[in-house]
């Protein structure tokens, strides 16, 4: 650490008069802060220390908390700039239970387990060297802390790691993108009630939060001590050799080493190449980073907030990167004076200002919620930067006015940075208050709500688009246009999207709830007419003003109740109810399902309330219901299921195939990409499991006729239902196909695959989307295949159905059962028992299904049978050093064999297809000759065989 080892000849004997001389002025550099506590009596501070008197600093700070045993409570700001990538690789793991839960979940295990996977994960990113040892600390509180937020209590756990390897920003983030997928194989079966991408703190990864300097604490809570240590290094073989340092006694023995050495303003440590296989993913962090990177001009001098206020547009502080604002006061003043003076049809931006700033303080102090704010501010009107950094400043501990420049790359990087920023928007914003602040929500909505009121009122004759604004002003987190030109309306309605015709239930509010609530200002302002109305020529013109109000009042009110007024405020609400690509964002997110009661979200492993963001139209048309082992009722169900389960499929490896295949179903990530066929005659059972997942899927369960695999492709451009009707399916059950029915293979990889594909319903637009569906069917006659690429056979699953429902079955048996003809009443009751292990186990597996022998065997026998190449080869052909295959007889014979396995007529795979998989197989290509060291075998001379 050749930065931290400055002498100091200072007199300063305690830690608080050197903080106190370290204090931030105007314009310096952060490199601490102090966590605050009013009610503990704790003061907040930002401090900037000196490279030169780290050492002074460490001495004094390791004597407060380590020897005189007092609390401090400082964090350290990471390594920025130039910095950046000397900064230590560090990781911040949050796990949040029930309060019911008081002790440790994870063990010494998970932790063995988790530095396992870090490093293995961040040597496939880096070039760590080998016989490079580098140490590892893992560092965690004394026990488990119990909080109440929000008015809700819960239990809080955590781990900190510290690797002793430098790492800049995009390669921290690359690795813990890397992590979260593969992180629930360590703690997959902790009860966490968090999702794993809140987990692991992307803050601290990205730079953005401060780190905890070691001995610290938050206010009122324990410290970060190190639990574990390892000593790291990879065998020339490629080895991990772990040392783990069992008494930690040495490592507590000197606190002010430990304390510098695990600092993430420590630059002493080694930066490794980034892997060829990520290069490209780092240099596109790069690339945009330069693209979007903004230029610094001269001019403007310093007093920026006068020029502001003199009218200087937006333009130039964005040139600046608003470095010119030193205080949250010029920051306050300065919004403040762009929201007022926005322009009139930027009134939205204008409202959602007003709603953001009231949102509670989780949503600026935890980061997750503070930068989908960010999302929603810059989805809203990218000139509410300055509204996003006065909400910021409302989080006292992490809010720093010089780090505004900072905030506004992040805010300039937004849209190519995440994937799901184009869900949130001014909408989010209102709704999240509607939730967490019903009060607040209520009185600016009636505030704002008021001012559109009256504004209506300023005209002699009542403008419709007018009356459209104080409509969307009631109703804009309820209702969407999808299409002005084909008048496509949404409601939100219990979790979900429904269409509604035209906008029907929002016009029939226009002559009720709008009626009302100008009836009702009618009334308010009737009474100021005769108190107003006095001698004085101020209290005339008073009483004048108000009369006129409610004739006008009166007038519109008469409007609200006619047709033609009505259509023609339902043209204007178009305009301001219209999102664009809203038809685009419904049902796209593959982890969620609704229910008619909630969502469940697969990636947070829960189930909620729905949201308007979720953008889901689609529902299983039922309830959710937890299985609850004290409800006899379901307890039966559960039984009967798994009896049916295991009469399905009595084969044990095969039963946990197709558990895990229908529970991967309610995951619109097909990871495997498969192709399940339901192979079998009848009364197997086939069509009753069909009908029970449609039952629990509902609209999330769609019906494939088995032209679209099976026909060529549709023209460009032309009307394609079958497809379009594919967007958010789960599970798509295809039609039994006749016997000979030949297999587009294209389409079936299309459909079965991860790249977007297009269709067109009728008399509307193309869309495009990526297919969520497992195509499954049930059949006992298989498609002939033209083509048995690896890319086709690879998707095949062949699923036998053996077993045989009959009245009388044999027992002895493995696959006879007794034949329930009334199966199908039970699914009333199996079904949310059903749907709910289904639920859990995808939990569980996360979507992948892994392959069992018995499945494979019976695809691998069915690409034997349809492979007629590779057939006629292992029949026909023979090694010989000998011997040699010429094209001509080669041709002819294959010709000859193909007409009596398959018959006269039948069509044969082309040459080429024979002559290339020849090639393929010798490793030889054919000379003029032919192939050598092979021949044919005919049938006269097959006894020759040996």
């Amino acid at each position: 650490m050749a930065n931290m080892t400055a002498t100091s000849t200072s007199t300063i004997k305690n830690l608080d008069d050197f903080l106190a001389n370290h204090k931030t002025k105007i314009r310096t550099e952060i490199t601490h802060t102090r966590m605050p506590d009013k009610d503990l009596g704790i003061y907040g501070g930002a401090y900037c220390i000196p490279k030169e008197k780290m050492n002074e600093f460490y001495k004094l700070y390791t004597k407060k908390v380590f020897i005189d045993k007092k609390n401090e409570h400082l964090t350290e700001c990471q390594l920025k700039g130039d910095s950046d990538k000397k900064r230590p690789i560090v990781l911040d793991f949050d796990f949040r239970y029930e309060a019911s839960i008081i002790e440790r979940q994870h063990s010494s295990e998970h932790l063995n387990d988790l530095v396992e996977l870090v490093v293995e994960t961040l040597n496939k990113i880096i070039e760590i060297p080998r016989k490079k040892a580098f140490d590892v600390y893992v560092m965690e509180k004394e026990d488990v802390n119990v909080v109440c937020e929000d008015d809700k209590e819960e239990t809080k756990d955590g781990i900190h790691l510290f690797i002793g390897i430098a790492a800049d920003k995009k390669v921290q983030m690359i690795l813990r993108e890397e992590l979260l997928k593969d992180i629930a194989n360590v703690f997959g079966e902790l009860p966490l009630t968090n999702g794993y991408d809140s987990v692991i703190d992307a803050g601290i990864s990205d730079g953005h939060t401060n780190w905890t300097v070691y001995g610290s604490r938050k206010p009122g809570h324990q410290a970060y001590q190190v639990t574990k240590y390892f000593s790291l290094e990879y065998t020339n073989e490629g080895e991990i050799e772990w040392d783990e340092l069992k008494d930690l006694s040495r490592v507590n023995s000197k606190p002010m080493e430990i304390a510098m050495k695990l600092s993430v303003r420590n630059d002493g440590y080694e930066q490794f190449p980034i892997r060829d296989a990520f290069q490209k993913r780092y240099d596109n962090v790069s690339a945009s980073d330069k693209k979007r990177k903004l230029k610094v001009s001269g001019g403007g001098g310093d007093d920026i907030k006068s020029q502001v206020l003199g009218g200087v547009p937006i333009s130039y502080l964005e040139e600046h990167k608003y470095e010119g604002i030193t205080c949250v006061d010029d920051l306050e003043e300065i919004t403040n004076y762009y929201i007022d003076h926005l322009e009139e049809d930027k009134y939205k931006s204008r409202d959602v200002h007003a709603y953001v700033m009231a949102l509670p303080e989780k949503y600026y102090d935890n980061y997750q919620e503070w930068i989908r704010v960010g999302w929603a501010l810059h989805n809203t009107n990218p000139q509410l930067f300055l509204t996003w950094m006065l909400f910021s400043s409302k989080s006292q501990g992490k809010f720093r006015v010089f780090d505004i420049p900072t905030h506004y790359e992040t805010w300039v990087h937004m849209r190519y940075n995440n994937d799901t920023f184009k869900t949130f928007s001014d909408k989010s914003i209102i709704y999240w208050l509607k939730r967490d602040a019903p009060e607040e929500y209520t009185r600016i909505n009636r505030q704002t709500t008021d001012y559109y009121l009256m504004k209506s009122l300023e005209a002699e004759s009542p403008a419709e688009c007018d009356i459209a604004r104080v409509l969307y002003s009631l109703y804009k987190e309820k209702f969407r246009c999808a299409s002005i030109k084909n008048k496509v309306w949404y409601e939100f309605i219990n979790g979900r999207w429904v269409e509604i015709d035209s906008g029907t239930t929002l016009r029939t509010k226009i002559s009720r709830e709008v009626f009302s609530l100008y009836a009702g200002k009618s009334s308010e302002l009737g009474p100021k007419t005769a108190c107003a109305d006095g001698d004085s020529e101020e209290e005339k013109k008073l009483a004048s003003y108000y009369r006129k109000l409610c004739t006008r009042l009166t007038n519109l009110s008469l409007q609200l109740k006619k047709t033609t007024f009505k259509n023609n405020v339902m043209r204007e609400a178009c305009d301001e109810f219209y999102e664009e690509d809203f038809l685009d964002k419904l049902d796209i997110n593959p982890y969620l399902m609704c229910f008619e009661n909630g969502v469940v979200d697969f990636k947070e492993k829960r189930f909620r309330k729905g949201m308007p963001e979720d953008y889901l139209s689609l529902s299983t048309g039922t309830n959710y219901t937890e299985y609850n082992a004290n409800n006899p009722k379901m307890v039966h169900a559960r039984e009967e299921i798994n009896t049916f389960m295991r009469q399905l499929f009595p084969d044990e490896e095969l039963n946990k195939y197709a558990w895990d295949h229908l529970a991967s179903v309610l995951i619109g990530v097909n990871l495997n990409q498969t192709f399940n066929c339901y192979l079998g005659g009848g009364r197997n059972g086939k069509s009753k499991l069909t009908k029970l997942m449609s039952m629990i899927l509902g609209k999330y369960q769609g019906v494939v006729p088995i032209s679209l695999v099976t026909s060529k492709r549709q023209n460009i451009g032309a009307c394609s239902p079958e497809i379009a009707h594919l967007k958010g399916i789960r599970y798509a059950v295809m039609q039994e196909p006749s016997k000979g029915d030949i297999l587009n293979d294209g389409i079936m990889k299309e459909i079965t695959g991860s790249d977007p594909i297009t269709g067109r319903a009728l008399w509307q637009d193309e869309v495009t989307f990526v297919p969520q569906l497992t195509l499954v069917v049930c059949t006992n006659n298989m498609f002939e295949l033209r083509s048995t690429d690896d890319g086709t056979m690879r998707r095949f699953r062949l699923v036998d159905f053996k077993s045989k429902f009959v009245e009388t079955p044999d027992s002895s048996s493995k696959y006879e059962f007794l034949v329930d003809l009334k199966i199908e009443e039970k699914f009333i009751d199996w079904a949310p028992v059903f749907m709910d292990m289904l639920v859990k186990r995808a939990y569980q597996t996360d979507g992948f299904v892994k392959d069992c022998p018995m499945v494979m065997h019976s695809t691998q026998k069915y690409e034997q049978q349809q492979n007629h190449v590779k057939a006629f080869f292992n029949e026909k052909i023979v090694k010989d050093d000998n011997g040699t295959v010429k094209k001509t007889e080669l041709a002819e014979e294959f010709k000859a064999w193909f007409d009596v396995e398959q018959g006269k007529g039948a069509k044969a795979p082309k040459t080429k297809e024979l002559y290339d998989y020849i090639t393929k197989i010798t490793g030889t290509e054919a000379t003029k000759g032919g192939w050598k060291g092979y021949r044919i075998v005919y049938d006269d001379n097959a006894e020759n065989i040996d």
